[in-house]
Formats: structure tokens, sequence, C-alpha cells
């Protein structure tokens, strides 16, 4: 940190004081997640109040607000809350999906602790409760809980065995979320790289066929897809899902938001495959959302 923490803290309490949600948001986004857990833990020290009841006490609530407090609570704890959250009723399927793919294996052990000492049940048990077994789309959620990958050795075998699973008449579900769930990243690339060669497909695009008939399946395979591409690429897929409907999906970018912002350079590199990100997130949300969002994730509104 350049500034110190006392001058930070100050300059937060006085954009919280002033309700000016554009320089809280952007005080957020020149730091780590990481660092704005110790910038909040002094901010109480140092005014006696929590930094997320100063910006609730402030600001005039609605989504937005909770985005710009949630800025400030411990990843690790946002995301086990989002997922109590989604397990809660009747699932949030889309939630569920989103919240186990955009996570790498440190953050998932972290929040595990977390779930489940705060709710007294295993995370990943309580997950794969309420998304069942029989879905390809669960199993392969199933697997991917697990975070148990190695390499597989040759990778054009693989991409002829993945062929195989792709135009089987009847896909096999379990061998196919295995292969998905156990698979390393750098490994999977250069499968995937090897397909597109060989078949003039990607893999993504190959999927559509067997799994067509269940959009739920083919979103939690596409974001497996592009997770095992990395983080900010699934991030970038994520946004530009969030930015389809008219009006936007509030909901999926704000949890996307306060877990993957760190990442918003090489989320931005990515989302190029798909156009603009500021001037997708002023078309589809609102007045007083989309300024926050462009803040947060360090884009212009074209």
């Amino acid at each position: 940190m350049t500034s110190t923490v006392a001058q930070i803290c100050s300059d937060l309490k006085g954009a919280i004081d002033k309700k000016d949600e554009l320089r809280i948001a952007f005080i957020a986004s020149e730091y780590s997640s990481p660092s704005r857990l110790k910038i909040a833990q002094s901010y109480e020290a140092t005014y006696k109040t929590p930094i997320t009841e100063a910006i609730k006490k402030s600001l005039k609530g609605g989504t937005a607000e909770d985005l710009l407090v949630n800025m400030w609570v411990s990843r690790h704890e946002h995301r086990a809350e989002l997922i109590s959250k989604a397990l809660g009723g009747s699932s949030d399927e889309e939630a569920i999906r989103e919240l186990v793919f955009l996570c790498n294996p440190e953050d998932w052990h972290e929040t595990a602790s977390v779930y489940n000492q705060k709710y007294q049940k295993i995370m990943q048990d309580a997950v794969t409760k309420a998304i069942g077994s029989k879905s390809h789309w669960a199993k392969l959620v199933a697997g991917w809980m697990e975070h148990k990958r190695e390499d597989r050795g040759s990778v054009e075998n693989d991409v002829k065995y993945l062929k195989e699973l792709i135009d089987a008449p009847v896909t096999d579900g379990n061998a196919l979320a295995q292969f998905f769930a156990s698979t390393t990243p750098d490994e999977y690339t250069q499968i995937a790289d090897k397909f597109c060669e060989e078949y003039n497909l990607s893999i993504d695009q190959a999927l559509v066929r067997p799994l067509k008939e269940n959009e739920d399946d083919l979103e939690a395979y596409a974001a497996a897809h592009f997770a095992l591409h990395g983080l900010p690429v699934l991030a970038a897929q994520l946004i530009n899902k969030a930015c389809r409907p008219k009006n936007g999906n509030e909901r999926s970018i704000c949890r996307i938001t306060t877990l993957m912002v760190d990442q918003c350079l090489a989320a931005k590199y990515a989302y190029k495959l798909y156009g603009d990100m500021g001037a997708d997130l002023s078309r589809c949300f609102d007045e007083r959302m989309a300024p926050i969002l462009r803040t947060l994730w360090r884009v212009t509104d074209a």
C-alpha cells in the first residue's frame, strides 16, 4: 500500500460520510481482498464501527449498497454465506454453479472450513444433497468439489477419448464428469488446443450436441471448460452471460464482482472475446449500479 492504512481509512470515512459510492468503489478497487480486510479491521479499530455498518448507515440500501459492503468482507466468509443462501429453500442452481466453478482449490478449502464451523454442516455434503446426483451437471459439480487432479499422460489419447465420450449415442455422465473434474488445467489447455486443431471445433462447442437437452448441463460444462483455462477466463464468460438479459442479472454480476474483481486486469483481457466490458455493463445495468461496476472492474463506458 503506497498510502498508509490510516490515510486510506480517513479517505474511506470521508467518502462514506459524503455518501460517495464511486469513491468507496474506487478505494476498494485499488486493493486486493486481503488488503481490504486489513483496512476494514483498521477502520473499525479507529472509528469504533465496522466499515460494513458505516456503509449501510450512510447509503440508501439496494443491491449496490450490498455490493459495496461485501467488498470489505473476508472472501471466504462471503463465499460461505453465498453458498448457504444458494442452498436455502428452493436451491439457486445458477448460483451454486458459479460459486463452485469460480473458485480455486485453496479458496474452496478455506471456504469449507468457514462454512463447516459457521453452519455446523459439511459444505460439500450440503451442496451434494441440494443438487442430487442424477443430472450430468450434478455429477460434474460433485467431482469438481473434490479438487483432486493429476496429469493424464497423453494429450493425443485424451483428445480421442474425449471425442468418443462426446460422440457416444448415450452420454456417459460419470466418465465425462470424471474427465473434467480430474484433468489438470495445464494439460486441459493442451487437450483443448489439440481438440480444436483436430476437429475444427472447440470443446465447449462440441459439448452442445450431447448436452443441448438440458441448459443446466450445458452451462456447467461450459463453466468447467472456461475455468480450466483460468478463472479470469470463466469470470469474463460469466460477466458476458450476466449482461445478456435486458436489465442484466444483478445477483450474478455482484457474486462475480465480489469474488473475482481482484483479477480484473486478466478478466478484462479475456472479455475482449465478447466485446467491450464497460459498454456492456453500462447497457445492462442501471445508472446507480453501472458506474460502480465499471469502477470496480476498472473499465470505462465506451
